[in-house]
């Protein structure tokens, strides 16, 4: 049984670079820059750091050693840095390893510091089992380029068969977001036209998903043994959810044992989350504002209820009616979610929703900032969505 929380834990420093980043970083160099940011945001060292955990995506940084490696290039050997390669949940699956360092008691501080480079491509992933394809896929006639579209279409078979309405009314809300966000790829910038969200083919889905980008951030983690160092901190806690990664559970490939299996229920998230409410003393109908990973409207709606927010199948209707606007009474992806940032993997898919939670608790997003926001979760999957990550963070003061 996992135990409770013995320990608060806080973050005091929250860095990311933007969607448009400089592409001529290298994925040390990017890394390097939020991490010196956020340790200058609170006049720290990184030999005062206990531990560093490096998120990164393992089919896109083909080096060995890369625990020793960033150990070297962010503290000059000073520091243990412990490698993760989890693929786009990494971000969370780095902060639930730090968290639980931390509740240890055998540090005081961390960092997470994660990050993806769409511009490096390991070719050898489309021949390793950790890869986009694997032989027990391919022998069932599935590759994992359906792993989501799978879901996708049963949730539309199921619940909106006729119309786009729902998935369009999501997107748009995103793109409403992100027009207002100086760090989206959407700042600023018209909306698809109406022809485009209601297109049937690439060019809608386009204009209604996620493409893929770069991105890096970093957490600064602390105990509340020495919190009070710090002028601003927020109270974080978390849970993780694991699913089977391929065929039977995950897929429900169409046997006697599994057609009649729901594949728009997400275990690993509704597991996460009840972790992460049960380690804060809190219960979904207390958080403020949701920051969900919505490669597509279709991912927004199925974690939304898998984490609880309504019954399965009533997302959809409730995001026709703009309860995930900025009024609503779930304001979702307040930063404008994947389409304004875009699947930035290990990245940002946790961390900059971390980001964007303590910047609405500090009430400094303008157009997007949701009243009285003093609860936030933040939600990512990944690995192939056999790993969900659920955070929740707030003051003190609303504990």
């Amino acid at each position: 049984m996992r135990k409770k929380r013995t320990k608060k834990i806080y973050v005091v420093a929250a860095t990311m670079t933007s969607a448009r980043p400089d592409k001529d970083y290298d994925y040390r160099t990017y890394s390097a820059k939020v991490f010196f940011e956020a340790l200058d945001k609170v006049n720290l060292k990184p030999e005062d750091m206990d531990m560093i955990n490096f998120a990164y995506n393992e089919r896109a940084i083909p080096d060995t050693a890369v625990g020793p490696m960033m150990s070297e290039f962010l503290t000059g050997c000073k520091v243990p840095v412990i490698g993760i390669s989890q693929a786009c949940a990494g971000g969370g699956v780095a902060s639930y390893n730090m968290y639980n360092l931390l509740q240890s008691g055998r540090f005081e501080m961390g960092a997470v510091v994660a990050c993806s480079k769409s511009d490096i491509f390991y070719s050898m992933e489309t021949a390793s089992g950790n890869g986009n394809y694997n032989d027990i896929d391919f022998n069932l006639g599935l590759t994992h380029m359906m792993y989501s579209s799978l879901k996708e279409d049963a949730y539309k078979q199921r619940y909106t068969p006729d119309s786009l309405d729902p998935a369009i009314a999501w997107a748009k809300q995103d793109y409403w977001f992100g027009q207002r966000n100086d760090m989206s790829l959407n700042y600023k910038k018209e909306m698809p036209s109406e022809d485009d969200f209601n297109d049937t083919g690439y060019v809608g889905y386009r204009a209604r998903s996620a493409s893929g980008k770069s991105q890096a951030t970093c957490l600064i983690f602390v105990t509340e043994d020495v919190a009070d160092r710090f002028e601003e901190k927020y109270l974080f806690d978390i849970g993780m959810g694991m699913k089977p990664p391929y065929f039977g559970q995950h897929y429900y490939y169409p046997t006697d044992t599994h057609k009649d299996a729901d594949i728009t229920y997400q275990p690993g998230v509704h597991l996460a989350s009840e972790e992460a409410y049960e380690n804060a003393g809190i219960t979904v109908d207390d958080v403020d504002v949701f920051q969900v990973h919505d490669l597509t409207p279709y991912d927004g709606f199925m974690i939304m209820e898998s984490l609880g927010v309504c019954e399965r199948g009533k997302m959809h209707e409730l995001a026709l009616k703009g309860e995930t606007s900025v009024t609503g009474k779930y304001p979702t992806n307040t930063d404008g979610g994947a389409i304004a940032f875009g699947h930035s993997s290990v990245g940002g898919d946790f961390s900059s929703k971390i980001v964007e939670n303590i910047a609405q608790i500090k009430g400094e997003c303008g157009e997007r900032q949701v009243k009285d926001c003093n609860i936030a979760l933040a939600h990512a999957y990944g690995t192939h969505q056999s790993v969900d990550v659920v955070a929740i963070i707030r003051r003190e003061d609303n504990e």
